[in-house]
């Protein structure tokens, strides 16, 4: 995607366009599934990961701006959602010991 596009659809999604947001995850759904399931090896984990990520993109729309770099955003979004997971699982044990 270009740097224009990706500002446009930016600017559509933060008015809340259900097309510019189905564009985005139709290019992004795959690549996020993979990176997602490459770290945290379960398919079920990876599949909800993606899922929560695209329900907070949408979720916080508005707060973006035209200067933010969509895959970065998703991606960090993405990084954020596994630590989250990672983190749960860590307490979870410290709590078994």
């Amino acid at each position: 995607m270009q740097i224009t596009e990706t500002k446009k659809l930016i600017r559509q999604l933060r008015k809340g366009n259900v097309s510019a947001f189905n564009l985005i995850f139709e290019n992004y759904h795959r690549k996020v599934y993979n990176f997602c399931l490459q770290l945290l090896k379960k398919q079920e984990d990876a599949e909800e990961v993606t899922q929560e990520v695209f329900v907070a993109l949408w979720q916080n729309r508005e707060r973006m701006t035209l200067n933010t770099s969509l895959s970065t955003y998703i991606y960090s979004i993405a990084r954020n959602q596994i630590y989250h997971i990672y983190r749960k699982s860590f307490y979870l044990v410290i709590q078994l010991l």
